[in-house]
């Protein structure tokens, strides 16, 4: 792996946002030697067809297979393997089975060997190995050293991060069953609630910001089970419910450019208006920079001059304590801003009335508090009864009942309940293009919405033509900057992210970073969401130096801006432990797991679902290191408590499932594996159908399970079954199908000729 370096920016005209095609046209000598540099580096890392589609989409430009290969020969480059490579390979191959007992998986100039070419190649050439011999290969056949092109790795510790991708499984009979890390790093928070957009409210580019931080699967081959649960990167909460003027959590310097003129002193007469409004004008400033530690102090000024002045039942007074529980949630202390909200709520209440829409404002808002602190059936309840007020009051097609349709879409979501999410953001996104236009912002935000939930099921090519119309549209309406089109561009980076579409994906992200740092600076909070996202990315295609380098910086950019608590802070510290699980450095990520595990439980409290996520993947690094009975003991305790949080039909809930069968599948237990695996299995073709990404690595394992108790027959029978879906959810090229064909192949091969099943 080559020396960490910072990806280039793209420009935002290098994606094809609209489903037009750009006119291609032939290459001609001078295009050749303009794009060899760029050709070159998708060649690392891609097909040739995908570098073909990429080269036609960015530039128009088009030449035959025959054109390209005859230049990258021209130009040196050679993905075939040499002999003396896999020499090399295979002495590397079966002396790490003898020393460690650890199977092998291999990448040679960045790309993955399939295992079956190396038994291909044992096989054609005669070459006796340890199944053969039980001593040790020939020492003549080892080499001096590692030949630069090549890489080696234990392929159940760097499987694929996302769940939808499958990795490279070994060349024994089935590939090593995996440890989906959820809750881990690599994981696609959700985009932000929607909102509605209070008058009383100051509003700021984050209100609907979306980060893919926190969960996201470890998987070992063959599969790995997604980790569905968001985390949302917005604060720094020190744990305490907060006190009516809380310090920071992070000793700062105060900023004394906010306290000019007396601010802070007590406001008297004529000065009133004037002095509070540009008071509450700096606080909203600070709030939109990300500035959310010194913004907290300028709202409580406000808000003691605004109880001084106008009365603590003042509709004014009322809007001003909003903003400051939004920014106490966005500061990560949610307990401090559940109390103001519920403050808020019982004053808008007494003062307003209970069906004023600044009520309602505040019930939703409230609702997403509750669910940041993973109290789904609270948050549920809540939300669940303004709805169904709503509609009563206002009618099912009133913008506000819209409004709370699309906070309850989110709830669902939030709880693993992605069919019934659909089905009601899909209801409120038909309803707000009748009732407000297709262009309306509030219509707009529920594109995104759905596009989510569509990809939250597996549903990934209909969730990103939602997501490009949508993105168009705020282009067009909202100019490519406004922050609301920015959130369009980083919704659509995880839902490529979810394709294996990994190149577009980090291109997407890249520029949307690119504009944050434009519009809000390099150190706001939603550029670093986008830093941190474009890591996850960067892991994703095992750029594992580069990805730990650039949590580093985000990290240390957190822990300055944000606070060594922040739950932002948490998320990055995590999937940086999975970044060094995913590069064999097993004793330093369990350390900074353990750490992250105990500032969670401080800060979050032990049954929060982040909490649980770390635990989760504190189980899976442990089980990487044949702790098997640790680890086993660790996931039961998460299973536990995730039924009691998140219900036993949960994702999260079928993600520690899947990886505890996994971890007695590791000790041999494959009877209970098989059982375990089978009631999995059942409740994810329940859940999310039988289609869904998850529920086919499900099945994969299970496959693999029957093949290690030699039921060959039902085993072959089952990937037959799986590799004619992953065809057709993922196509031909995908990892999935690829270590379907290659397990099948591993299946019949260990069969008795009579036994096959043609």
């Amino acid at each position: 792996m080559a020396p960490w370096l910072q990806p280039q920016p793209q420009s935002v005209g290098s994606i094809q946002l609209s489903s037009e095609q750009t006119k291609a046209k032939k290459f001609t000598a001078e295009d050749w030697e303009t794009h060899e540099q760029e050709i070159t580096k998708l060649y690392d890392e891609n097909s040739l067809a995908s570098i073909m589609k990429l080269m036609k989409e960015r530039h128009g430009l088009q030449a035959t297979r025959k054109q390209y290969l005859n230049k990258l020969k021209k130009w040196g480059l050679n993905k075939n393997v040499q002999p003396h490579e896999m020499k090399f390979i295979i002495w590397k191959q079966q002396s790490r089975l003898v020393e460690s007992g650890k199977p092998s998986a291999f990448r040679i100039r960045k790309r993955p060997i399939p295992p079956g070419k190396i038994s291909r190649y044992i096989k054609d050439h005669g070459i006796e190995t340890i199944r053969d011999n039980d001593s040790n290969m020939d020492e003549r056949t080892s080499p001096i050293a590692t030949p630069g092109a090549i890489s080696y790795y234990t392929p159940s510790a760097t499987g694929p991060v996302t769940p939808h991708a499958a990795g490279s499984p070994p060349a024994s009979l089935s590939p090593r069953l995996s440890f989906s890390k959820q809750g881990h790093p690599f994981q696609f928070g959700d985009p932000g609630p929607i909102l509605p957009s209070s008058p009383w409210v100051a509003q700021s580019p984050g209100d609907y910001h979306m980060q893919f931080s926190s969960p996201m699967s470890i998987a070992a081959s063959p599969a790995t089970s997604p980790s569905t649960f968001p985390e949302l990167d917005e604060g720094a909460f020190t744990g305490q419910s907060p006190a009516p003027f809380s310090t920071p959590s992070t000793p700062q310097a105060y900023d004394y450019d906010l306290w000019q003129n007396g601010a802070m002193g007590v406001v008297h007469d004529s000065d009133n208006a004037h002095t509070l409004e540009s008071m509450q004008d700096k606080a909203d400033e600070l709030n939109r920079q990300g500035r959310y530690s010194a913004a907290e102090r300028m709202y409580r000024l406000v808000l003691q001059q605004k109880e001084n002045v106008l009365g603590y039942k003042h509709p004014d007074t009322i809007a001003c304590m909003a903003s400051l529980a939004d920014i106490l949630k966005r500061l990560g202390r949610y307990r401090a801003a559940e109390q103001m909200e519920r403050q808020t709520l019982r004053l808008s209440q007494e003062v307003l009335g209970p069906k004023h829409p600044v009520t309602f404002a505040s019930i939703d808002r409230l609702t997403m508090v509750l669910v940041e602190q993973g109290r789904y059936k609270s948050a549920e309840q809540i939300g669940q009864s303004a709805l169904e007020l709503r509609v009563k009051l206002l009618g099912s097609e009133h913008p506000d009942t819209l409004r709370s349709m699309g906070t309850m879409a989110w709830v669902l979501n939030d709880q693993g309940r992605y069919i019934e999410a659909e089905r009601m953001s899909n209801q409120a996104l038909q309803l707000r293009q009748k009732v407000l236009g297709p262009d309306h912002p509030d219509t707009l935000a529920s594109m995104n919405v759905h596009a989510w939930s569509l990809a939250k099921l597996g549903r990934h090519m209909e969730a990103e033509r939602i997501g490009r119309q949508g993105l168009k549209l705020r282009q067009e309406v909202l100019g490519d900057e406004n922050p609301r089109a920015l959130e369009s561009m980083g919704l659509l980076a995880p839902i490529l992210f979810f394709q294996g579409r990994y190149i577009e994906s980090e291109e997407m992200e890249m520029q949307t970073m690119k504009l944050k740092q434009k519009v809000l600076g390099p150190k706001h909070p939603l550029t670093l969401n986008c830093v941190h996202n474009l890591a996850l990315i960067l892991a994703q295609q095992s750029r594992y130096i580069e990805a730990e380098e650039m949590y580093r910086q985000v990290l240390e950019l957190r822990q300055k801006v944000l606070g060594l608590e922040h739950p932002s802070t948490l998320n990055t510290t995590h999937n940086l432990a999975t970044t060094l699980a995913e590069q064999s450095k097993y004793i330093e990520a369990e350390e900074m797991y353990r750490q992250v595990l105990e500032l969670r439980q401080k800060v979050l409290g032990l049954e929060h679902p982040s909490t649980l996520n770390t635990t989760h993947n504190l189980a899976a690094t442990l089980a990487e290191q044949s702790k098997y009975i640790e680890a086993e003991e660790m996931y039961r305790q998460v299973l536990e408590l995730r039924q009691k949080v998140l219900g036993l039909e949960h994702p999260s809930t079928l993600d520690t499932t899947h990886n505890l069968a996994v971890t007695l599948a590791e000790q041999s237990k494959y009877t209970e594996a098989e059982e375990m695996y089978k009631q999995v299995l059942e409740l994810m073709q329940k859940v999310l159908g039988l289609e869904h990404p998850s529920t086919l690595n499900t099945t994969h394992n299970l496959a693999a399970t029957l093949a290690e108790q030699s039921k060959y027959i039902e085993a072959e029978e089952m990937y037959k079954q799986l590799l004619e879906l992953g065809q057709k959810v993922h196509g031909t090229e995908h990892p999935f199908t690829l270590a379907c064909i290659r397990s099948l192949l591993s299946v019949q091969d260990r069969m008795t000729p009579e036994l096959w099943m043609v």
